[in-house]
Formats: structure tokens, sequence, C-alpha cells
């Protein structure tokens, strides 16, 4: 279960508009003819500054070779930099740059200590707590949450009164606390938020106080805080927002079970997207409200919903022809639906005007005779109930076999659709012929699933396995992986080897696909994958990790040790570094040596008694603890944590667990 108030916070960083596209453009011409002239020094505060100006331009107009150039350009200027405040203000400057446009995190974290020392000897504490929170973001990127929290904390004793880089710095720790599952000092935070409620954006705070009201259960008061979201959002006319915010309310009133509302907020968001043309959003709404249905057991409309929700994704991939049938096989199924409405308030019109002309000819009849009449009018309104029961009865039975029969048919759907996907992952004969020993937990959270494993034995005797999770997981995601097994398979039969070539070859074949969504940008979809090449032959390892971790268990004097792969913060699919190539690496590995691959389904359940998740740290430290044991034994290990863990509650996303032993 994703925390929906974290979701509110997560902005776009680099979007930007072709029109600005060109200003930067322009921008970064005039800047390379200035620094490029005869007679420009290249030394100091300035020349470091423009030299940085044109790395950041460079990077968001499409050219990482000459950003890095002018990267390190700018830093040797900087060297002879005289005066120490502004050395410090070049310092912030470079460090944002490193985190936000070039995730050079780890140099960003030696200038990030740099920045800090340097500012602590100037006495400058709002720039030492604004680097605080920088250095904060930073190690939250590169993973070390246990380091995350201290800094914003440290951050803090350098800006004791209210101030922007406070509230910053109160809201990040409210909402890191609130993640975690430490409630109360995530309620604490949130007080000291409120305090500086005027130097904080108030959608920031709304997002806080709801993840409060989610830890509290308390769901109703998280839609009535959504709404005042709506309003706000509608104010401005950001619809997008406005319906991106009404799926959240419909998720929060299915977790209150208060499902009719729910729905009302579900259609209302839906009638917004379909009116705007907003397939994003609409995906979104169409997510949260057919559980609605669901709930009610109004299967009717939760299939009508279901459908269009594969109707969506199907378009995603499909043709303009094909989009056009689509469009035209809805429109008749409208029409025939309208036809079907007609014909029904025909008929309980003419039924209506029956049962008038009946009453006025009792009526008449009760002129003459008063007490036949009543007698009379008795008989037939009991044989009128009897046939209004029978009647209902007849609705009933039609009903409950038109949902019978639309369970079926969702039914049959999903097992076909499932035995789809199933034939193209790696089959077991495949896997057992090249892999020594391994063993895959795969526990999608529906029938068909988002995550996927594949491999293919190259010419050269190495043997590929990837490992991943597509955007997405039910059908949608289903769809995603065949689309994502697809471009890998048309990578390698171009030849490709090299785990690093082959992920930024299906990653253009998925951006182009993609393209063809209606989107003006193209659609963001793609996959978190590994990708191993095994050669038994020399104990290479080569790899390539998008997102999700390698980790190795290696036994040394039978003490167990873990080496991790750290994956490259990027996707393969479309993202706002995607002109950036993956480089992948290569390793010695020895035998006896435990190889894992996962996607993150197992790390973020929620469950325990706490209901918190399950996190990275734990999972780290049970694998190593099973890595010593048979592959079979270390798969029912994990199949067993998994569910006494989840518990009664429901399972949040995709499980794909692979462990090899060389």
């Amino acid at each position: 279960m994703k925390k929906i108030a974290i979701l509110l916070l997560l902005m776009p960083i680099f979007g930007f508009t072709q029109s600005q596209e060109d200003i930067y453009k322009v921008k970064l011409d005039s800047l390379l003819n200035i620094v490029e002239s005869s007679n420009y020094e290249g030394v100091g505060h300035e020349s470091a500054s423009q030299y940085l100006s044109i790395t950041n331009l460079s990077f968001v107009t499409g050219d990482p070779e000459q950003s890095t150039l002018y990267l390190d350009k700018s830093i040797k200027a900087s060297e002879s930099i005289k005066e120490d405040t502004l050395l410090l203000k070049y310092y912030v400057r470079l460090t944002g740059s490193l985190v936000s446009y070039l995730a050079e995190y780890d140099k960003a974290s030696v200038y990030i200590d740099k920045s800090i020392a340097l500012g602590k000897e100037l006495n400058d504490s709002s720039t030492v707590a604004y680097q605080y929170m920088i250095k904060g973001y930073n190690e939250g990127i590169t993973g070390r949450d246990d380091r995350t929290r201290q800094s914003f904390e440290d951050g803090l004793l350098y800006v004791p009164r209210p101030s922007t880089i406070r509230a910053n710095l109160l809201s990040r720790l409210c909402e890191q606390n609130f993640e975690l599952g430490d409630f109360e000092k995530g309620r604490y935070y949130l007080n000291e938020v409120e305090k500086s409620s005027e130097f904080i954006e108030k959608h920031q705070l709304q997002s806080l106080k709801l993840s409060d009201f989610e830890s509290r259960g308390e769901y109703e008061k998280g839609a009535e805080l959504v709404t005042e979201m709506i309003v706000d959002a509608d104010s401005v006319q950001n619809f997008r927002r406005v319906s991106y915010f009404y799926a959240i309310k419909t998720q929060l009133l299915v977790k209150a079970k208060n499902y009719n509302d729910a729905i009302k907020a579900g259609l209302k968001g839906y009638d917004i997207t379909a009116t705007k043309n907003l397939d994003k959003e609409k995906h979104d709404v169409l997510i949260m409200l057919i559980p609605a249905f669901d709930s009610i057991a109004d299967h009717k409309n939760s299939l009508i919903y279901s459908r269009k929700l594969w109707e969506l994704e199907k378009q995603k991939i499909a043709d303009k022809e094909q989009n056009e049938q689509l469009r035209k096989d809805n429109e008749e199924g409208k029409v025939l639906l309208l036809e079907k409405e007609l014909e029904s308030n025909q008929k309980s019109a003419e039924i209506e005007q029956k049962k008038q002309e009946q009453y006025y000819l009792y009526g008449g009849i009760g002129i003459f005779v008063f007490i036949s009449f009543l007698a009379l009018r008795a008989y037939r309104q009991k044989r009128k109930d009897n046939e209004i029961i029978n009647k209902q009865k007849e609705v009933l039975l039609i009903q409950k076999q038109d949902v019978e029969q639309a369970h079926k048919e969702i039914k049959d759907s999903i097992n076909y659709s499932e035995r789809i996907q199933r034939s193209f992952l790696a089959s077991d004969s495949l896997l057992e012929d090249n892999l020594k020993d391994h063993f895959i937990f795969f526990k999608p959270k529906e029938m068909v699933s988002g995550d996927f494993y594949w491999a293919t034995k190259l010419i050269s005797d190495k043997f590929l396995l990837v490992n991943a999770d597509s955007t997405g997981h039910g059908v949608p995601g289903a769809i995603m992986s065949i689309l994502n097994i697809t471009s890998l398979e048309k990578s390698v039969d171009k030849g490709l080897t090299e785990p690093a070539d082959i992920f930024n070859d299906t990653r253009k074949t998925i951006i182009d696909r993609l393209k063809k969504d209606g989107s003006s940008e193209g659609g963001k979809d793609g996959m978190d994958a590994t990708i191993l090449s095994i050669d038994y032959k020399t104990n290479k390892l080569k790899y390539a990790a998008a997102q999700n971790p390698i980790w190795i268990v290696r036994f040394i004097d039978g003490e167990s040790t873990l080496i991790q792969i750290k994956p490259e913060k990027m996707p393969v699919g479309k993202h706002d570094n995607d002109n950036v190539p993956f480089v992948g690496g290569e390793i010695d590995v020895q035998k006896g040596d435990m190889i894992y691959t996962m996607t993150d389904g197992f790390q973020d359940q929620f469950g325990g008694k706490k209901n918190k998740k399950f996190k990275s740290r734990p999972f780290k430290d049970f694998i190593v603890s099973i890595a010593h044991l048979p592959m079979s034994d270390q798969k029912n290990k994990l199949a067993n944590t998994f569910t006494d863990w989840m518990g009664d509650f429901e399972q949040v996303d995709d499980v794909c667990i692979i462990g090899v032993k060389m």
C-alpha cells in the first residue's frame, strides 16, 4: 500500500515545454560564445559560475558529454577562488547541480561536506542548514536512509527560528517518519510544520496532514481534506490535479468502507478525465473506481469500467487503425445500450398507461356499485402484487445470470491472459538446462503480473537472465511486461550481448513504441530491471541494474558476506535521464556464491503487528540468513515469511526474487 500523501509530494522537477527548451538553447549558445572567445580567462568565481551554467543547460538540452566537460572546467576554475564567501556560494550551486541535474551523488557528497565545513567557519547558519537538507536528500537517493534523518535533524540546529529552510527540514522529517511508520515522531514534526505554515506551500502541508489521517485510519477525514485540495486545484483550472485528487479521494473512501461516496467521487473524476482527454489520470481514477464497485458486488459496473481500463491499456500499444476500430465498437455498444434503455422505458410507459386505464375503468364502475368495487379492487390489487413479485423474481434471476456470465467471461479472459503471459516467461526447461542451481519465487498480486523473468542463451555460451518490474500490475502491468519482453528479444536478435548495450537498445525500442500513446511527451512507462550475463567457464558475471540492486552472498571461512551492486538510478524507459547510457559492470564470482536479483514487492509489503513495510535492510539480513540453505528451502522460507508478514493484509505489489548459485 503506497503512502498517498507521499505521492502528492512528488512533483516534476525537470519537465519543460518545447518553448522553454528553445530559451535554454539560446542561453546556452550565448554563454558558449562568451567562454569560447580568445580573451576569456576561465578562472575565478565568475568563470566557475558560467561554466556551471553551461553544465546545467547542456544537460537539460540533451548534451551530456558537453555537460561533463564543462563540469570539470567549472570545478577547476573554482580552485582559484580566493574569497571564502564566493567559494561557499559556488559550492551551494555546484552541489545543487550534482544532485538535481547530473545525478553525481558521490561527487555531490564531497562538496556538500566542504560547503558545510566552510559555512560553519563563516558562521553562515542558513547556508549550513540548507546544505544539511541537500545532504539528507542525497543520502536518501543513494539508499543511506539511516543517515538521512540525522542530516535533516542536524540542519534544524542551525535555523532555530521559523523560516523557509526550517519549514522544509521539518516537512522532510515529518514525511520520512510517517513513511518509516514512526507515527509519534511524524505527528510531532507535523505540529512543528504547522507553526511555520506561512513558510511552506499549502499543498505540501495538506499532504503531510493526509499522512497523519492515513496513519490513524481516519480515511473519512482524509477524504474531506482531499475535497479541499480539489477545490483549490479547480479554482486555477488544474484539471489534471483535480482528477488525480478524485482518484485519491475514491481510494480513501473505499478504505473507509464508504463505497457509495467512493463511487460518486470516482465517477466525477472519470467524467473530468473523459471531458478533458486526460488518459493518464483516467487510468489512475479507474484503478481506484473498479475496486469500489467490487466492494458492493456491483459486478456489472465493475465489468464495464474494467473493460474501459482494458481498452485504455490496449490503446497504448495499438496502432491508429486498431484504436479507430475500438472506438467504433465502443460507440456501437453505447448505441445498443441506449436502444435497450429506450425499449425498457417504452415498456414501462405502456404498463403505466394500462394501469391508469384500469384505474379510470374501476372508478366508473364504482359510481354504480361501490361495495362491489371495493371487493373487486382488493382482489385485483392482490393479483397485481403477485404479478409484480413474480416479475421481480424474473428480473433478479436474469440479473443473477448476467452477473454469473460476466464473471465467467472475466475469469476466462484473465485465465487466457495468464497463459499468454506465461508463454513469454523463461521456461523451466531453459532455466534447468542453463543454470546449475537456482530458484524463482514468483508471486503476482493478481493472476497476471507486471513483474516477469526472462532468459536466453547466447551464441557465446553465456546465459542472460532478466528480472524486471514493469510499470503497473494486474492486466495493465501484464500488457507492459509483454511489450518489455518483446523489446528485450529484439535487442538480443540484433546480436547485442553486453547487458548495458541490451538495456540501452531496449529503452530506445520501448520509448519509440510508446510514442503512439496519444500524449504530447509520449508514455513514461517501462521497467525497473536487472540483467545478468553468466559465464560459468570463466566465473565472470556481467550485469546492468536499472533501479533494482543485485546482491551476492559470499561465504569465507564459514562467514557470509553481502556484496551489494547498486543500481543506476533510471528505469529502462522514458525518463528525464533517458539520454544517459547505462554503464553496467563486471565482477568475478566464486564457486558457492549466491547471486540474488529482486523486484521491490517483498520489501514494500505492509504487514506485521504494526502494519509497516518489510523494508530493505531487514530483507537483506533475511537473505543473508538463508543463503546457505538448499535452493528449495530458500524458496520455501521466502514464501512462508512473506505469507506470515502479510497476514490478513492485502498483497500490495507483484513479487519476483531469483537466486542463482555459482
